[in-house]
């Protein structure tokens, strides 16, 4: 099976995972009322790396995230594409001064 991410990375192991469980939901989000099949959270963090990469950003850059406690499908996408991406992530609280 060729993967375009190294299987002993986060976002390589999650597309082993994605190919051989595609339809079993992976995360409920409570706050937001919904859950995501893997292969949806795997389509919406995709979604997000294609646009970091289309905006410049490259391996080793460093994106900002804001934290909100009701937004927790947004962040976890976020988190996971921008390792899809190659992108560290920087998370900034809303309780930070």
């Amino acid at each position: 099976m060729n993967h375009k991410f190294p299987t002993d990375t986060v976002a390589g192991m999650y597309k082993v995972a994605v190919a051989s469980n595609f339809m079993f939901d992976s995360v409920r989000f409570d706050q937001q009322g919904f859950n995501w099949t893997l292969k949806e959270f795997d389509r919406y963090s995709s979604a997000f790396a294609y646009g970091l990469v289309e905006s410049g950003y490259s391996q080793g850059d460093k994106v900002l995230l804001w934290c909100d406690q009701t937004h927790s499908a947004e962040i976890l996408t976020a988190q996971m594409g921008a390792a899809k991406a190659g992108v560290s992530i920087v998370v900034f609280s809303e309780k930070d001064s």
